[in-house]
C-alpha cells in the first residue's frame, strides 16, 4: 500500500486543481506515507480542492494526521478539503491536524467525516 501510494503521488502534475483519492482499498498506511501524501498535496501550486476517502484505513496515527495537515498548510491555493471515512484520528491527532489546516489561509471549506 505504501509503495503504491508514493509512486502515485510522487507522479501528480503539478498543475492540478482538483484531486479526489479513494484509498478505502488500502487497508494499511504508515504515518509516513500521509505526511508524504500531505506535502505533495500542499506542494501543487493550483490545487484548490482536494477530496480523500480514508475509510478502513485505521493504521494512521496521530503524528500522521499532523504531518498530513502540516504538508497540507504549505498549499497557497487549497480551498476545500474533503476528508471521508476517518477511523483512525484520536483527540491529539485532531488537534495537530487542525493546527496544520489552520496555517492554510485560502481555506475556504472543510468537511471531516469521522467514524471512530
Amino acid at each position: 500500500d505504501d509503495d503504491g501510494l508514493h509512486s502515485l503521488i510522487s507522479n501528480i502534475p503539478s498543475q492540478l486543481q482538483r484531486v479526489s483519492l479513494d484509498l478505502s482499498a488500502c487497508k494499511r498506511l504508515t504515518d509516513a506515507s500521509t505526511k508524504n501524501l500531505g506535502i505533495v498535496m500542499g506542494d501543487l501550486p493550483q490545487l484548490a480542492s482536494a477530496s480523500f476517502n480514508v475509510s478502513r484505513i485505521t493504521s494512521i496515527g496521530g503524528s500522521g494526521w499532523k504531518d498530513f495537515g502540516m504538508g497540507l498548510s504549505r498549499s497557497p491555493s487549497l480551498q476545500e478539503l474533503i476528508l471521508k471515512g476517518i477511523t483512525s484520528m484520536d483527540n491529539s491527532g485532531l488537534k495537530d491536524f487542525a493546527l496544520g489546516l489552520s496555517k492554510v489561509q485560502s481555506l475556504r471549506h472543510l468537511s471531516l467525516s469521522l467514524n471512530a
